[in-house]
């Protein structure tokens, strides 16, 4: 399986889950009609994003040998830092986890 194919399964199970809002934030520099670059979202952030029970959520998607960037890593401090919650997750059963384990 893509990292493409279990971030869809892990947004399609986070969203089915009352109470969640949640969407994929796309990343990286695409390129205008004029060929202007134009950068998606900052460099490190993860693969969705959102808010449940109040909190601040991100979730970055990856396979099972998958790492994170260093980029990534320090998105995820500023996130913990500023009272979010973060996790890297490679399956939609331990996003779910991730979920419940929301106060």
């Amino acid at each position: 399986m893509t990292e493409s194919d279990i971030l869809h399964e892990i947004l399609v199970a986070v969203t089915a889950v009352p109470g969640v809002l949640a969407h994929r934030n796309n990343s990286g520099l695409l390129y205008a009609p004029n060929g202007a670059r134009v950068r998606a979202s900052v460099p490190g952030a993860p693969d969705i994003i959102g808010c449940y029970r109040g909190r601040w959520i991100g979730l970055e998607v990856k396979t099972p040998r998958g790492r994170q960037s260093a980029a990534q890593r320090n998105y995820q401090a500023a996130v913990e830092r500023a009272g979010g919650v973060y996790a890297l997750v490679r399956s939609p059963a331990e996003a779910l986890e991730i979920l419940e384990a929301i106060p």
